[in-house]
């Protein structure tokens, strides 16, 4: 699972592309609307200098999540997107890498947030399911 932050909206079927070119299948996809529970769930571990410029960046907008599907999907989404949160420190080529802001200071604009386990990938749809806003399917 995926969702692409409102920085990156406009650059979404380029980043959907290569989700996809890195052999995954995008087997569902709709707006969401970013609770603050749901921040405060998911990014609760950060930093507070950079969990309220999250909560600035995210709360109440509107965010693309994605389901993929795919061998090793969990361990290619981060492949594909970036291991780390910072875009400065993802190799080139990466969602984040590409679509990220580079500039000192600025990790938090990475553009994507993806699960690093399987066992986050639970946890983070149960989290959507519970608090974030359905707007469109896609």
């Amino acid at each position: 699972m995926f969702f692409i932050k409102p920085e990156a909206r406009e650059r979404q079927k380029e980043i959907l592309k290569l989700v996809e070119s890195g052999g995954l299948s995008i087997v569902e996809m709709y707006d969401v609307i970013v609770t603050s529970t749901l921040i405060d769930e998911l990014y609760g571990h950060v930093p507070s200098q950079f969990f309220l410029l999250l909560k600035h960046q995210l709360c109440d907008k509107v965010c693309l999540f994605g389901r993929v599907e795919g061998e090793r999907a969990v361990e290619r989404m981060v492949e594909i997107v970036g291991e780390k949160s910072y875009a400065t420190e993802c190799r080139p080529g990466t969602i984040r890498f590409v679509f990220g802001d580079r500039r000192p200071g600025w990790g938090h604009f990475n553009a994507i947030h993806r699960p690093k386990t399987a066992g986050e990938v639970t946890s983070h749809l149960e989290l959507f399911a519970k608090h974030a806003l359905k707007c469109r399917m896609r």
